[in-house]
């Protein structure tokens, strides 16, 4: 692990003056600056060697179960296509709210009714 800090420290990143680049920008802004040149910021939190192995295998792969999934959706959420989804479902529900509210609807949000209060 030493070794490998060592042979970080050799490498020589220079900044090149010619060229302006975007300062001060947000990483889930960066979208809106593809193909332009950006300056990244980052700091090292903590450095974990990659020959460690401790045995146990990713929860969610390809072969997850669907219960293994909601039971860990707090990392499925975390994936490109569950977020893309997400992110799709928070356009429309804004889409229809927007609508409505032009519209003079009043939206109304009942509280649940669990078995306990029904009977």
């Amino acid at each position: 692990m030493l070794e490998a800090l060592e042979e970080s420290k050799k490498v020589q990143i220079e900044l090149d003056s010619i060229s302006p680049y975007l300062y001060g920008c947000k990483i889930h802004h960066l979208m809106e600056h593809c193909g332009e040149r950006v300056r990244i910021c980052a700091w090292v939190h903590s450095i974990r060697p990659q020959d460690i192995h401790f045995g146990v295998d990713n929860v969610l792969n390809e072969e997850a179960a669907v219960d293994t999934m909601l039971d860990n959706r707090h990392l499925v959420i975390r994936g490109g296509n569950a977020a893309a989804t997400l992110r799709l479902k928070v356009a429309a529900t804004v889409a229809i709210r927007e609508h409505f509210h032009d519209a003079s609807y009043t939206e109304v949000l009942p509280s649940k009714l669990v078995q306990t209060q029904v009977g």
